[in-house]
């Protein structure tokens, strides 16, 4: 993904049922905007820290990697007048950010903390471009108590070239482009000590809000037994019946145990941690903000593993669950060789004597009601990245003698519904386009898109080309290219 293109994306519809070459006539771009959260992963390296009084008690050390994501939406209204100047404030139940570093998780609070604040800023002016995303005072603590006051992604380009306007970006910004790329963390310890520390990011890419999170693991269990003599469930949780879901566990926790052959993992009170299920129409929730979710992992002469959670929810219903557990025993004492944390999923063939979740709770009148289920598979959970779309000609350099034609290639077995795009945040008329015509590369069946001479939008100096093609299988990808013209 190269550059950093502010702008809407009206469409341009490319229907394919009409013939391969097209005279299009009038406008076939419309400006209708809808919700657009834009989600970026990044990577980065601590490069300085100041905790003197030990705030984060070692946890956080120079040189260290960082991986996270922060995200904005660009429906947000500028409320800002000034036409170098974009102010989006956000809605911190739409948006977030949430940083891994070491045993640590920086995160921003999925809803509106007192005084507490996540905005978005673009800077397109003569001092200078910049882009801002910050959550403050609107943070999560950290497990030892610590507060996490401020959390701000900065770019910074004294040139003044990496912007067209003051809109948000509608994809992630070219590192390139900036001599500053940052993350300023800060905060107070839990004895009222002062800490702040940068993080220098070195990529990121567009994610997916439908991106598991790191330590999810996805499960599939059949139901062997149920007890639910208040008729909690209407009869539709059966022996037999699927309970498939997945749950999520913080595999950077420390061991608080300090017997080499237990491993005991105590999560903090955040949103997302342990079971999400489902089975006979009914859901089971964790409820990790309310009570822990613990792991124990025992390997000695016999091993086990234990997900353990000890409040959640059930919808629909007035029903209260008050646990959930997964229980794996290998009494041959050979399916671990620590008792360690895995980001690989349980061998489910190590545990012939028990692979269980038990859940169990009550209706509104005090019925206690149970549910038992063999496990029947246990995968870590992996998104599939998006294979994108490739613009040709790439970012480079041209003269305005060389005829430019515009091309899509698309990913293999996807085919175009619509393309949107902007130049230099410009919505793109149709009268500069004399024929788009699709083919494909036989040798691999991918769908090319060839559109005309694109020249007369084309400015001397830097352009900022962002095209998001939605396909017919309902997905989309945006993607963007840089053209520097020579005249």
């Amino acid at each position: 993904m190269l550059g950093n293109f502010p702008g809407e994306h009206p469409m341009m519809t490319i229907p394919r049922s009409m013939p391969i070459v097209m005279a299009l006539v009038g406008t076939l771009f419309s400006t209708t905007v809808t919700a657009e959260v834009i989600r970026i992963q990044i990577t980065g390296t601590v490069e300085s820290l100041n905790d003197y009084d030990n705030a984060l008690a070692g946890q956080v050390q120079v040189g260290q990697r960082v991986t996270g994501y922060y995200s904005y939406d660009r429906t947000a209204p500028d409320q800002d007048a000034h036409p170098g100047n974009g102010h989006f404030p956000q809605d911190p139940t739409k948006v977030s950010m949430s940083f891994e570093i070491g045993t640590l998780t920086f995160a921003s609070a999925t809803h509106a903390q007192p005084h507490g604040m996540y905005i978005a800023d673009v800077a397109n002016n003569s001092w200078g471009d910049g882009l801002h995303v910050g959550s403050a005072m609107n943070n999560l603590p950290l497990p030892n108590g610590s507060r996490v006051d401020h959390m701000d992604v900065d770019f910074y380009d004294p040139s003044a070239t990496a912007f067209n306007s003051d809109a948000l970006p509608a994809a992630p910004v070219d590192l390139s482009d900036f001599q500053e790329k940052n993350i300023y963390f800060s905060g107070q310890g839990s004895t009222g000590n002062y800490y702040d520390f940068r993080v220098r990011i070195d990529s990121q890419q567009l994610s997916s809000d439908d991106t598991p999170p790191p330590g999810t693991f996805q499960i599939v269990a059949s139901i062997t037994d149920v007890y639910d003599p208040g008729f909690a469930f209407g009869g539709m949780l059966q022996p037999g019946v699927e309970l498939s879901g997945s749950y999520r566990l913080d595999l950077n926790l420390p061991d608080s145990d300090p017997n080499p052959e237990m491993g005991h993992y105590q999560h903090p009170k955040i949103a997302g941690y342990g079971f999400t299920l489902r089975a006979g129409g009914y859901s089971f929730q964790s409820d990790s903000t309310t009570e822990p979710v613990f792991v124990d992992i025992i390997n000695s002469y016999s091993d086990a593993m234990h997900v353990l959670t000890n409040w959640g929810s059930v919808q629909p219903g007035a029903l209260q669950a008050y646990y959930i557990n997964l229980h794996l025993d290998d009494n041959s004492g050979t399916a671990f060789s620590s008792d360690a944390l895995s980001a690989d999923a349980p061998d489910l063939s190590k545990f012939a004597e028990h692979r269980e979740i038990m859940i169990g709770g009550s209706d509104a009148t005090g019925n206690y009601w149970s549910v038992q289920a063999q496990i029947v598979s246990i995968t870590a959970a992996v998104a599939e990245p998006a294979e994108p779309v490739i613009v040709t000609p790439s970012s480079g350099f041209f003269v305005r003698q060389q005829l430019v034609e515009l091309a899509f290639l698309m990913p293999v077995g996807k085919q175009s519904e619509t393309i949107s795009g902007t130049v230099n945040a410009e919505p793109v008329s149709g009268w500069y386009i004399d024929h788009c015509r699709h083919e494909a590369l036989w040798s691999n069946g991918r769908e090319v898109v060839i559109c005309s001479d694109i020249h007369p939008l084309l400015r001397p100096g830097v352009n900022n080309l962002t095209w998001t093609i939605l396909f017919t299988d309902g997905t989309s990808v945006t993607e963007s290219v840089k053209w520097e013209i020579f005249e």
